[in-house]
């Protein structure tokens, strides 16, 4: 590999963060512009989501690509962490970055000094920003799936099906193949359906088994011989019998699907979903929903079946939950024994318990329609889980008041400006003159909002613009992050391939 080192890099920079933020500005806030995406790969499609957007800009210029792919990696962790505030990270990456390199010019302050500094007042603008959080009401909470939708309808059916489940892991969004959007709230205990053959759903869609007898064993089923006595038994009785194992022999399969066509038999065999510790959980909760045995290397008997009821189609699987099941102790049981913050996969199992799930089916004339209107529903989603921790104004407004109460430090300096720039971004978007907005924003202390929907100023009672707060602090750590890395970069290398043409 031929390495190439490129030099003053300055303009190469600023090129780049031009090119991947320009594009992105546009779409801020309500009255922001869409953009359309043709990547050659799938169809083109509309949105104003900044990481989506950010993602497929780059350049046939190596140097600019490299550029762009770490300035890129800002708003993928803003994305990654909080699910929203992408295009306000990018806003504040560029703006920051800009402003450092002014400042090192004007005042010959060293790159180092310049990254060191602004880690420093980052830190500061948290904690001012962390000063203005207030707790979330019902109708703030309404206010926030609504301003992160962009749409009145979307953000009130989401916020509907937060309400009832109480957390995004219990939420599903997919696109509908109709024009019509269903929302369906889902009790019980669902798995990924994965039968063992696509045999048992050619007839129906869906399969119902009320009282349907349960085995559940940890193992590959290698000789339809282990399963003999259970059966015998669902011969005799014509009970449904569902059967989980991590996967069968071909001739297990063929077996068991030539005894449901002679006998009559209604027996379906489902393989175990995920892997390790996610399998074993999945499997003692439906064991305790069942009330049946897992098996291990014991011989299967008709005492270890359970009984349940069960609904299957092509995606989910979904377990009735008795109400007489003790299914308080076992919760309490599964919050003692792990890490509930850091594990998602748990908090979906409480979830299945306790609130119920929501499938989210977002319809559409177009395709193109459906995929725009479904990030509106995930963007609305995401807000309403974060905003849980705290909200403070939005609109650019609770920024602009943090930079107006900076210390002129270098890196107050600094952030003094770039936050500012998602306010004025807003406006300019908006088509509204933002120098008379600034004169009133400030003679109202930062109590109010300016909404450019409604052309009126608005207070954090009655708005809908409004921000969780974690995510205003992930964009703007973020984007400093990246800004210092950029600021601090004074070459770059690039690993070419060798020619091999005279091979």
């Amino acid at each position: 590999m031929k390495k190439v080192i490129i030099d003053n890099l300055g303009t190469k920079i600023d090129e780049a963060l031009k090119m991947l933020c320009v594009p992105v500005k546009m779409t801020l806030g309500p009255k922001g512009s869409n953009i359309i995406i043709d990547n050659g790969i799938v169809n083109p499609f509309i949105t104003n989501d900044g990481v989506t957007i950010a993602g497929v800009i780059s350049s046939d210029d190596e140097v600019l690509a490299a550029i762009m792919e770490l300035a890129k990696e800002a708003s993928l962790k803003t994305e990654e962490m909080v699910g929203d505030g992408t295009t306000t990270t990018l806003l504040l990456l560029e703006a920051l970055y800009f402003e450092g390199k002014k400042l090192m010019a004007s005042n010959k302050v060293r790159p180092i000094t310049i990254k060191q500094a602004l880690d420093l007042s980052l830190n500061e603008a948290i904690n001012k920003i962390e000063a203005k959080i207030v707790a979330p009401s019902r109708a703030n909470m309404l206010n926030i799936a609504i301003s992160a939708a962009n749409d009145q309808e979307i953000g009130k059916q989401v916020y509907e099906a937060y309400q009832k489940v109480g957390s995004k892991l219990a939420i599903s969004i997919k696109e509908s193949k109709t024009e019509e959007t269903q929302i369906i709230y889902e009790q019980g205990y669902q798995i990924m359906t994965n039968l063992a053959s696509y045999y048992y759903l050619k007839k129906a869609k869906e399969i119902s088994l009320d009282n349907c007898a349960v085995l559940i064993l940890a193992r590959v089923v290698e000789d339809i011989a282990e399963l003999h006595q259970v059966i015998e038994e669902v011969i005799k009785t014509k009970q449904a019998l569902l059967i989980m194992a991590d996967d069968y022999s071909p001739l297990v399969s063929e077996n068991i699907i030539n005894l449901n066509i002679e006998y009559d038999l209604n027996i379906y065999l489902l393989k175990n979903p995920g892997y390790g510790y996610e399998k074993m959980a999945y499997l003692e909760d439906i064991s305790l929903i069942t009330q049946s045995k897992i098996i291990n290397n014991e011989k299967i008997t008709c005492k270890t079946l359970g009984t349940g009821n069960v609904i299957i189609n092509g995606e989910y699987t979904t377990f009735a939950i008795a109400k007489d099941i003790n299914i308080k102790k076992h919760l309490e049981n599964l919050e003692a024994n792990y890490n509930l913050e850091q594990d998602d996969f748990l908090k979906r199992r409480i979830q299945m318990f306790s609130h119920g799930l929501v499938d989210i089916f977002v319809g559409g004339i177009t395709r193109t329609e459906r995929r725009e209107k479904k990030m509106r529903f995930i963007d609305a989603l995401y807000a309403l889980e974060e905003s849980k921790k705290g909200i403070v104004l939005g609109g650019g407004v609770t920024l602009f008041q943090v930079s107006d109460e900076l210390p002129n430090t270098i890196g107050g300096k600094i952030l003094k400006t770039a936050l500012k720039v998602p306010w004025y971004q807003i406006l300019l978007n908006a088509g509204i003159d933002s120098e008379p907005k600034k004169c009133e924003l400030k003679n109202r202390h930062y109590t109010q909002t300016f909404n450019v929907n409604t052309n009126k100023w608005e207070d954090i009672l009655t708005t809908s613009v409004l921000d969780p707060a974690s995510v205003v602090i992930r964009s703007l750590k973020d984007a400093v992050s990246i800004a210092g890395m950029l600021l601090t970069t004074q070459a770059l290398i690039i690993n070419e391939p060798e020619n091999k043409s005279n091979l």
